[in-house]
């Protein structure tokens, strides 16, 4: 039944569909004399049976349905013990349901959340005169192997090179790998004790945490930069009423803040009640 994805209108024409329907329990202790009976053809030998439905609030999202092969299988009584039952089930079928949207829901969140992450740090890398450094036991050096961001996207966890003995640790910011942490012995290879270990995944840590900082302090001054420009561009338009000089001002003001841009603005000064209305 399930295989073939059996189903029944909610009508008069079977005591599913009239429990559904009602949203009242149902007995039938001779279905050959109960009016709104259906013959299941998979279940021929029904004599007695018993429809419940299932509440959440006051939506019916089931019905529990109970059959026998006797007839008089059931009492008055059964309704109460089996009514318990199927509020119970109508309870974990809303729960299971509710779980599984906020588990879709949170998985789409994620997705978004993570495409924005991805969407601002690209951003902010384009803003990065130099994208990272190499210090080789004496001084500071600018990073210029390329080869480096072509790895990020493999780098999941840390690795050891058994060949260098090297370690990779990614720096990772809500799920995304935004750079990595490379430590290589200076002389032939070595063994990294635990504690190295944990001290490099923690500055990974630290760099993360840190970097992401530095982009929202950059992304609230750019935004700040912004909505102050559109507020002193507004101020001056807004203080001269002469029409030629609400023109001149705007690109004025508009080049000005742009910087190294050539502004045009102009309106449109046909009538309108000159135009062909044909």
């Amino acid at each position: 039944m399930l295989a073939r994805r059996h189903s029944l209108r909610l009508d008069n024409n079977s005591i599913v569909g009239y429990t559904a329907l009602l949203k009242e329990a149902h007995i039938a202790l001779d279905v050959g004399l109960d009016s709104v009976f259906f013959n299941y053809p998979d279940l021929p030998e029904t004599r007695s049976e018993l429809a419940l439905p299932l509440r959440v609030g006051r939506r019916i999202i089931g019905v529990l349905d109970v059959q026998s092969r006797e007839a008089n299988a059931f009492v008055r009584e059964d309704i109460g013990v089996l009514e318990i039952l199927a509020d119970q089930i109508a309870v974990a079928i809303e729960n299971a349901r509710l779980f599984t949207e906020a588990r879709n829901a949170l998985s789409e969140a994620r997705i978004t959340f993570e495409k924005y992450v991805r969407q601002e740090w690209s951003k902010f890398s384009d803003l990065v005169r130099q994208s990272g450094f190499l210090y080789d036991g004496k001084q500071i050096l600018p990073l210029t192997d390329t080869l480096q961001r072509h790895r990020l996207a493999q780098t999941g966890s840390l690795s050891i090179d058994r060949k260098s003995s090297g370690i990779s640790m990614p720096i990772r910011l809500r799920g995304q790998t935004i750079g990595v942490l490379d430590v290589h012995p200076r002389n032939g290879s070595r063994q990294w004790t635990q504690d190295e270990l944990a001290v490099v995944e923690a500055a990974a840590d630290r760099a993360a945490l840190a970097l992401e900082n530095a982009r929202l302090v950059e992304s609230a001054q750019r935004r700040a930069g912004r909505e102050r420009a559109i507020g002193e561009i507004s101020a001056r338009v807004s203080a001269v009423s002469d029409r030629e000089l609400i023109l001149q001002t705007a690109v004025e003001e508009l080049g000005r803040k742009i910087g190294n841009t050539e502004v045009r603005i102009e309106i449109d000064v046909e009538d309108p009640s000159l135009k062909d209305e044909s």
